[in-house]
């Protein structure tokens, strides 16, 4: 009977476990993209990522290869710096604060006294005095947690004028520090408004699996 009791506990974990990890992660990312002229970047015009030949940051590097990627998707032209019409510059940061919340925590209760003359079936029945289960329920609970700021921002920049053409501000907050990991999920709906204007933020929630972010990732190891 115990191995049984046992084994079919270690099944309910199991199961529960595949359950909730079933749930794939969602990042939530705010754009807000604006255009100096709708008509200034058009499908032929010749565009460089922007960056140092002598930059020796891999992460920027890597970001550089994934933008080009993307672009490319889209039917853009890209070439050379020397060639480029259009230089799409960027810079991202991330900043860390602490913020304060409630969470509710279980408070089991305090227990009572059972009242003489109560009975019960089992063990319990032959306990002349016992302790009656507290009320169940939560409470709330002061806590402190570190939540991470981060921020995107992409530029077309006219390389004969330095006129800013296009620019879209990207921002996500969540509990990870990982800003390689995270600009993957920023970098997707920016590029999917190159050249655009939105007017306002638009918010954007992309699945931690997403094959678009897939597909660019094994892209950019090659």
């Amino acid at each position: 009977m115990c191995l049984f009791k046992a084994t079919h506990t270690a099944i309910a974990f199991t199961v529960s476990w595949l359950f909730f990890t079933g749930c794939v992660p969602t990042y939530t990312v705010k754009v807000n993209s604006l255009s100096a002229n709708s008509s200034s970047i058009s499908a032929t015009t010749k565009i460089s990522v922007g960056l140092d030949p002598e930059e020796s940051d891999l992460v920027k590097l890597e970001f550089g290869r994934k933008l080009e990627y993307l672009l490319r998707e889209q039917g853009r032209n890209i070439v050379p710096f020397d060639e480029a019409d259009v230089v799409l510059v960027f810079d991202f940061k991330i900043d860390s604060e602490m913020q304060s919340y409630t969470k509710y925590v279980h408070d089991p209760g305090t227990p009572t006294p059972k009242k003489s003359g109560s009975s019960g079936g089992g063990f319990w029945g032959g306990v002349a005095q016992g302790l009656e289960e507290g009320t169940k329920k939560s409470r709330p609970q002061q806590a402190v947690r570190k939540i991470n700021n981060r921020s995107l921002r992409l530029a077309a920049i006219d390389k004969e004028t330095k006129g800013t053409l296009w620019q879209a501000n990207v921002k996500s907050t969540g509990s990870s520090g990982d800003i390689r990991k995270v600009l993957n999920y920023m970098v997707i709906p920016a590029i999917d408004l190159f050249g655009d204007d939105t007017g306002q933020d638009v918010l954007y929630k992309i699945k931690q699996d997403d094959p678009r972010v897939q597909k660019m990732l094994q892209s950019s190891r090659r």
